[in-house]
């Protein structure tokens, strides 16, 4: 099955992974290992009881057909040595098997949902897509997160541990956002945590290019020298061209190139001599990205070389690089390394990214709207790619989140509310003992005429201004901030 054929298999069944799911992964994964070292246990006891039983019936003797030798038991170990590496071999492409899967669903369950939170925070130019890429020797495929700009048509690929960690600081950020909006605070997002610079500005493996090792066993120079950087993943379609030389010379110690008449016809006639190759990285251009960060890596001979990282903003490199391969001793091993290996040169690349005017913020009108806030749309504000944010966007904002912010708030405003009912009963309280002692007092005289109803004026002021206290205070439980609760 392609790596192609497993995505869609995949796609196609749940695309949904829970943390039950990933508890039973762990289990099964467990379970798996525990039957695994039962039968390796029981596969070693077989074998010792069948080793004791050829040397005892070797000590005994006998001869003929049925005799038992040392290169009996010789055989036997080795072909239970073979047995044992195949089990454990087999047991270990399960267990990787089974891991990518996870990451798969995982993957695919996050995609859609990153997707739309980058909607609700004006970047909607990102796009995501779940593809494999090809494993190094002896390995399987691979997960990558394709995460695609509209704007500028250019991809990038993360690996699902990275990707997991963008998308929770994606997550957190929306919610601080949100926070902001719905109590009138501001917030911008740091650019460092700008969707775009977060999931875009990253340094990754565009591709490979692959040249083959056969002539130099027989001391040529590069013959081809340009060869094309094929895509990470499918449809490992060309992304650039890169350009190296590899030429025959002298001695480590000695850069002067071979003659033609140093040169060998047979690859045997190295052996024991000396092999010294200078290898050049030249230039990486046609760039199907605009790279601010880009260099290149390879492996000869088990060794890792890795070119200066050039930091110019371009889609045509070129590179400073010269490195010395040396053998002292040819042997009949690294002929047969040359003649049937390759060389495969990793392009790194690192895209520019021009962030957009409109900042990732509670100001935002754009976002504003998305998280369904009132107020007035900045004028000319719009969504970072020009398109109007859907309508039914709040719909899917009402979270546990948003809930415990609303009831927060509606505490606090029934505290303030709880106080001035304190207030108002305190000054009823003051005005009733100001209106019992100005009865007491004001008793008439020839002087202070009574009043037709035989009460002061003074105090048919205060008992109008206790029953409107009353009135307010009778009034202030019903009051918007205690409904909410």
């Amino acid at each position: 099955m392609s790596a192609e054929d497993i995505v869609r298999e995949f796609a196609a069944g749940s695309a949904t992974v829970s943390d039950a799911d990933k508890k039973m992964f762990e289990e099964q994964q467990k379970e798996q290992a525990k039957q695994h070292e039962e039968e390796m246990k029981k596969m070693e006891e077989m074998f010792a009881k069948k080793m004791a039983d050829m040397q005892a019936a070797m000590a005994a003797g006998g001869g003929g057909e049925d005799g038992v030798t040392q290169e009996d038991i010789n055989k036997a170990k080795e072909a239970f040595e073979q047995q044992e590496a195949a089990a454990k071999d087999g047991f270990a492409q399960n267990q990787a098997v089974s891991g990518v899967q996870l990451q798969l669903q995982d993957l695919m369950r996050k995609a859609p949902n990153l997707s739309k939170m980058c909607q609700m925070l004006d970047r909607p130019m990102l796009g995501f897509e779940v593809k494999l890429s090809p494993g190094g020797e002896g390995e399987g495929p691979k997960p990558k997160m394709v995460i695609r700009n509209s704007n500028t048509g250019e991809q990038v690929l993360q690996d699902p541990w990275e990707f997991d960690d963008r998308f929770n600081i994606v997550q957190d950020e929306l919610s601080k956002v949100k926070q902001a909006v719905q109590f009138g605070t501001d917030y911008d997002v740091p650019e460092v945590h700008d969707p775009l610079t977060l999931l875009f500005d990253n340094l990754f493996k565009l591709g490979t290019a692959e040249f083959h090792l056969m002539e130099y066993a027989a001391l040529m120079e590069t013959g081809e020298p340009v060869a094309p950087v094929r895509n990470t993943v499918a449809p490992f379609n060309e992304v650039g061209k890169l350009e190296i030389m590899m030429t025959p010379i002298k001695g480590p110690e000695d850069p002067t190139p071979l003659t033609e008449d140093e040169m060998v016809d047979d690859p045997q006639e190295l052996i024991g001599k000396p092999w010294t190759y200078q290898l050049q990285v030249k230039s990486a251009t046609k760039l199907n990205i605009m790279s601010d960060e880009t260099f290149v890596q390879y492996t000869f001979d088990g060794d890792l070389f890795c070119t200066e990282v050039v930091t110019d903003p371009t889609k045509d490199v070129t590179f400073d690089f010269k490195a010395i391969h040396h053998v002292p001793e040819v042997t009949e091993k690294f002929l047969a390394y040359l003649d049937e290996g390759r060389l495969s040169f990793d392009v790194f690349v690192n895209p520019q990214v021009e962030l957009p005017t409109s900042k990732v913020s509670s100001t935002n009108s754009n976002i504003r709207k998305f998280l369904g806030a009132s107020g007035p749309p900045v004028a000319g504000d719009a969504t970072a790619d020009g398109s109007a944010p859907p309508a039914d966007a709040a719909a899917s904002l009402a979270t546990g989140a948003d809930f415990q912010a609303q009831k927060a708030a509606a505490e606090q405003a029934l505290s303030a509310e709880q106080a001035k009912v304190k207030a108002l009963e305190a000054k009823v309280a003051e005005l009733e003992a100001k209106a019992k002692a100005g009865g007491a007092t004001a008793a008439p005289t020839a002087a202070t005429p009574a009043s037709p109803a035989g009460s002061s004026a003074r105090e048919k002021e205060l008992e109008a201004e206790v029953a409107k206290l009353r009135t307010e205070l009778a009034n202030a439980p019903q009051s918007s901030a205690c409904v909410l609760l």
